[in-house]
């Protein structure tokens, strides 16, 4: 599963730094109860501003910043990289988070020219992924603009990805197995909350 890992580091690269042009939306959880929530299985992020749930325990991922790093790529802020099953390729699961920094895409733009900024990014991010052959839809996703998409790392592995934009930064979660794939998919992002 570690060579999984290390692909799932670097699509995330390489497909954050295709395209850069988005803006924020202003959806709001203000009332979480973070007790209650960690009693339920919840995995609590203060410093990115999000819970989570997954059968996995979500650490830092530190590969995917030196890589990043490495190449530049210091927008991304936070990375987080869980697993489940790691030793077998036909139920392994592989949970990713990266957050990136998007305000430059802001800068000399009004407040009320915020939405198209992220729309536009959004555009760019989805001309990436169709030069890149990979299908995808654009969903409301908690009230905010996103895209879903699917593909194969490195030809094998299926994979489901959203990304959308809060507060000037580019949320992706990941989802990445051989079996039950849009199931837990779709656990993994519903269960995604921002704390405020």
């Amino acid at each position: 599963m570690k060579t999984y890992k290390t692909a799932i580091t670097t699509v995330l690269c390489c497909l954050i730094l295709i395209s850069f042009q988005s803006t924020a939306n202003n959806n709001t959880n203000s009332n979480l109860d973070l007790v209650s929530l960690k009693q339920r299985g919840y995995q609590i992020f203060k410093k990115d501003n999000f819970v989570i749930k997954c059968n996995s325990k979500l650490k830092i991922n530190s590969e995917a910043l030196r890589l990043a790093k490495e190449k530049g790529m210091n927008f991304i802020l936070s990375s987080y990289i869980g697993s489940e099953n790691e030793n077998s390729e036909s139920t392994g699961v592989i949970y990713n988070i990266q957050i990136s920094d998007i305000s430059s895409q802001y800068q000399n733009f009004p407040v009320s020219k915020q939405n198209d900024i992220t729309i536009k990014y959004l555009d760019s991010y989805c001309s990436s992924l169709k030069a890149n052959k990979m299908s995808y839809t654009r969903p409301n996703f908690n009230g905010l603009n996103s895209i879903e998409y699917t593909y194969l790392q490195n030809s094998v592995l299926p994979t489901k990805a959203i990304i959308f934009i809060k507060d000037k930064k580019a949320y992706m979660l990941q989802v990445a197995t051989r079996k039950d794939l849009s199931k837990k998919y779709i656990s993994y992002k519903n269960s995604f909350k921002f704390i405020k």
